[in-house]
């Protein structure tokens, strides 16, 4: 039963999540399956314990439930799936549980229906407090407002209202804010995925939306919600323009305390790749990627960008990247150490070691970055193919030839054979190798060979640079091959 989707989707359980699905099939309002029951105990006490997986061979599994009966492969699998329909029914309950005010509301319109009016006021004094809570995205705060709006307006014509009652003017305001926040954030991130991997999305009604926006005395262009989005979503739209970063900044200083961090992340996910766009279009400027560091300083410092409560590897990565380009060594330094502890478990060493080699390597200490790289275990082809780069460029430097071309045959083969490279990564590297055998073969070379010589062999490199493109690391192997050049 290991490789059943039930399994597989027990296995990520957590202990408090597995304590409490057990209660959950337990209880007979739930599930009235003796045998169910007895499967669910079995799985809880065998599946967190990966020595223990030999426990979860199909007969195994049989035997406990019916020691006296031969293996019924049908049975088990219907079992097996009436447990599974349990766990798919706990996990989107306790996903209801999580968004009390919706929850409460659906408790009103009940007690409502059954003319409970006297609880009905005592709930409605829980549903007040909870609107207060900042849900983890803006515009759910706006649709619990129109739940709760619309309830209490159901609520004051059950009660033969026939005047006035403000509750359904801001059932309808609080459905327009929800239509326009999530409307304004959706298309913010087709316009992201549009330039980033260049799809066609497309996004309706934004340019009505700009325009109802800027009425004059618009009701809802004081929302903050509103004006963050709407300046995110006009710097990512225009974003060869330079004037709309600077207020998403402004307005995120004044207003960052309306968003919960996951959104908070999203929002500053769609600033670095404005910075990304702008870095690119001017390499040779500093400013956004300093603008770069600035914002991941942030969002480090404020646990913004922490997932679970540990920092992402790969963001740890892009930051100590991005602080190395910046010269910014010392704070570098300070900031791999500092944060290791803020790794996840699985990967912390590994991360960290990976991250020292690449500082080290910055730092011109090639012998410390091979030593760092050591203790690296390869989870995933990112980190092998950053490891090897920065081993075949230490390499170089250091002048191990017999080391630099034993590695240049090893990667072209792993490059080859890894399914998950793309093509045009696959170019890149495929591309890195081709130019930088060539150039230490040059760099070998230029001891013994004679001017005239060494020029020939000068051109066929500078050939080859022009030939073999894109390529990774261009920036180092044009300066490699530039210091090659003949006097």
């Amino acid at each position: 039963m290991e490789q059943t989707k039930l399994v597989g989707l027990l296995k990520h359980l957590n202990n408090k999540e597995w304590s409490r699905f057990e209660d959950y099939v337990q209880s007979p309002f739930y599930n009235k399956h003796k045998e169910v029951r007895q499967l669910c105990s079995y799985l809880y006490k065998y599946i967190p314990d990966d020595k223990k997986k030999h426990k979860l061979e199909q007969q195994r599994v049989w035997k406990y439930l019916f020691p006296d009966q031969e293996l019924d492969a049908k049975r088990l699998h219907l079992l097996s799936s009436k447990l599974l329909n349990l766990l798919h029914d706990y996990l989107a309950i306790i996903a209801h549980e999580d968004n009390k005010t919706t929850h409460l509301i659906k408790v009103l319109g009940e007690l409502r229906s059954k003319k409970q009016y006297k609880d009905y006021a005592a709930v409605l004094r829980k549903v007040d407090k909870t609107l207060e809570e900042a849900p983890e995205h803006i515009e759910n705060k706006y649709w619990q407002k129109y739940l709760y709006h619309q309830e209490l307006d159901i609520h004051f014509l059950t009660q033969g209202g026939r005047t006035y009652d403000s509750n359904l003017q801001e059932k309808s305001d609080s459905l327009d804010l929800f239509f326009m926040v999530k409307k304004l954030k959706t298309a913010c991130d087709m316009v992201s995925r549009n330039k980033v991997i260049g799809s066609d999305y497309a996004y309706h009604f934004v340019p009505e939306l700009f325009d109802y926006i800027a009425q004059p005395n618009n009701p809802y262009a004081k929302e903050p919600s509103i004006q963050v989005y709407i300046a995110l979503l006009k710097m990512l739209l225009y974003w060869e323009q330079e004037n709309y970063y600077p207020v998403v900044k402004e307005l995120l200083t004044k207003y960052s305390a309306i968003f919960s961090a996951a959104e908070l992340r999203d929002i500053y996910d769609f600033s670095l790749n404005y910075c990304i766009w702008k870095q690119n279009e001017d390499t040779s400027s500093r400013y956004y990627l300093q603008e770069m560091l600035e914002i991941y300083r942030l969002v480090v410092e404020q646990k913004i960008i922490f997932i679970d409560g540990f920092l992402p590897p790969w963001e740890y990565k892009t930051i100590v990247t991005t602080g190395i380009s910046l010269g910014e060594s010392e704070w570098v330094e300070q900031f791999i150490e500092a944060y290791k502890i803020h790794l996840p478990t699985a990967v912390r060493e590994s991360a960290y070691s990976y991250n020292l080699a690449f500082f080290l390597y910055a730092e011109q200490d090639y012998k410390g970055a091979l030593q760092a790289l050591y203790q690296v275990t390869f989870t995933n082809w990112t980190y092998y193919m950053g490891a090897k780069m920065i081993q075949l460029r230490s390499y170089y430097e250091l002048n191990e030839g017999e080391a630099l071309y034993a590695l240049i045959d090893t990667f072209k083969v792993y490059i080859r054979r890894n399914r998950q490279l793309v093509a045009i990564h696959r170019a890149l590297y495929l591309n890195f190798i081709r130019v930088i055998k060539k150039a230490y073969q040059v760099k070998e070379k230029s001891d013994y060979l004679t001017a005239g010589q060494y020029k020939k062999e000068y051109a066929k490199l500078k050939q080859k640079q022009e030939q073999f493109t894109p390529v990774a690391a261009s920036n180092w192997l044009k300066q490699v091959i530039e210091e090659l050049a003949p006097d």
